[in-house]
């Protein structure tokens, strides 16, 4: 393991099982995660790098956005592990939504085949010590440790923290002094967070004490080395010689056996290593294989506004667009990051109609349905002709869904008491009325067909 670990490798967090992997990238997995015992066994893990490889000196952290990784405890936690086990942690990076799946999901794959192997032999794997031994057995799983270890919730000391809007942050650098975030990847110099400011959003972890029942296993077959082959001399790649051929001719499309499965990369190779290798890199050839008309006509409607003068187009955009974009038309920077949701307070108008509505239909049995309640919002009007309601009064169907929602459960619970909205005018009383006198007539003539459906 020693053999293979370098200062630039990194570890990829997933929340399934807690395994470490030898061959690069390092991988860790997770059978139960709360955050405390995913701060603990990061700290474990590269207390344990540190004892098989010295001059380890730093890591990069990968992983999706689970809530136990994507959390302020977690990333306020770091710079202290890092402090305590001698590896500084440069980086922490989360994915993009429904983007997660990377080589942590090939690893484990072998892993489920491995004790799937295990149980169809009549084996139980009921416990973390039963998933320790499936995956050892038969000499355990080329370049995997598995350990059972317990994490000791009496040495958390960080109990709660005051870091906002932490979801909205996708990528954070360690440096010295402080942690730089950005909202999205290499976009922008980012936000710098000194020590003193990190300091006054929680209490710092400190140790994690995390206990070790069954520790790290070395398997029979060990990955670490790579063998010196003799390349291709027409072979190149990102890192000097390999093995990958993005356009191959015709001879040799007979030796290069091995495609790369990424929908849309052109990039072919002579071993599956070498895939292998390209996979967990990432960086593939992306080549269009096929053009339907409909892409060719709008390529080349795209060309044909590109070629148009520029005169015309700036002369159509006012004074104030020139001043807020440059002459090149380039959008300001963050333009397309998500923006925060607004929360936007009830009128006392609004929220007495809705009222009102909910208590007719817990009388009557018909239970409004929020769609008609926006529409009717927008047409009610007053005794002289004007709306009832201004345009900033007007509530969507699911904000009166949720509104509806909140007044049924207090109700249940015998909060909700019945008052009279006094901002209510007398045609909406009438109207109320008539939909209740409409409503049991409706359910009258529906007992009525009942009745003579049980007769018959």
């Amino acid at each position: 393991m020693s053999q293979r670990l370098r200062n630039d490798d990194f570890i990829c967090l997933k929340s399934t099982t807690h395994f470490l992997f030898r061959r690069e990238p390092t991988s860790i997995y997770f059978t139960s995660a709360p955050t405390f015992a995913v701060a603990s066994i990061i700290e474990n893990t590269l207390a344990t790098l540190k004892a098989l490889k010295p001059d380890l000196s730093q890591v990069y952290l990968r992983s999706d956005n689970a809530g136990c990784y994507h959390c302020g405890y977690l990333l306020l936690s770091l710079p202290g592990i890092g402090d305590r086990t001698g590896v500084k942690i440069a980086r922490y990076d989360f994915s993009e939504p429904q983007a997660g799946k990377d080589i942590c999901d090939r690893r484990i794959a072998a892993v489920k085949s491995h004790m799937r192997r295990f149980l169809n032999e009549g084996n139980d794997v009921k416990t973390a010590s039963d998933m320790k031994a499936a995956i050892e057995s038969y000499g355990g799983i080329k370049g995997c440790y598995a350990a059972v270890c317990l994490a000791q919730a009496s040495a958390q000391t960080m109990t709660k923290h005051t870091m906002a809007g932490v979801q909205g942050l996708h990528n954070f650098s360690y440096e010295n002094g402080g942690m730089r975030v950005w909202r999205a990847y290499d976009v922008g110099p980012g936000k710098f967070c000194s020590e003193a400011q990190l300091a006054k959003f929680g209490t710092p972890q400190g140790p994690t004490d995390l206990v070790i029942t069954k520790p790290f296993s070395r398997p029979i077959i060990e990955a670490g080395t790579y063998q010196q082959r003799q390349e291709s001399p027409r072979a190149i790649s990102e890192h000097g010689p390999s093995q990958e051929q993005p356009h191959p001719s015709q001879t040799d499309e007979e030796s290069e056996k091995f495609s790369c499965p990424e929908e849309g990369c052109i990039k072919t190779f002579q071993s599956f290593a070498a895939l292998q290798r390209h996979l967990d890199v990432g960086k593939h050839m992306l080549k269009l294989a096929r053009e339907s008309a409909y892409d060719e006509i709008k390529r080349k409607w795209i060309e044909a506004c590109h070629s148009v003068g520029g005169g015309y187009v700036q002369g159509e955009t006012s004074a104030k667009d020139s001043d807020d974009q440059s002459s090149t038309g380039q959008l300001e920077l963050g333009w397309a990051l998500r923006k925060a949701r607004k929360s936007v307070a009830f009128s006392e108008k609004a929220k007495n109609f809705l009222v009102e509505v909910f208590w007719t239909g817990e009388e009557t049995g018909k239970k409004a349905n929020a769609s008609e309640v926006a529409s009717r919002m927008r047409s009610l009007r007053d005794d002289t002709g004007q709306k009832m309601f201004a345009k900033t009064d007007w509530l969507t169907e699911q904000q009166i869904a949720r509104y509806f929602s909140r007044l049924t459960a207090l109700n249940k619970s015998g909060h909700l008491q019945r008052t009279r909205a006094v901002s209510l005018n007398e045609d909406l009383e009438t109207e109320d009325d008539d939909l209740a006198a409409e409503t049991e007539t409706i359910q009258t003539r529906q007992r009525i067909i009942i009745r003579r459906d049980l007769e018959l």
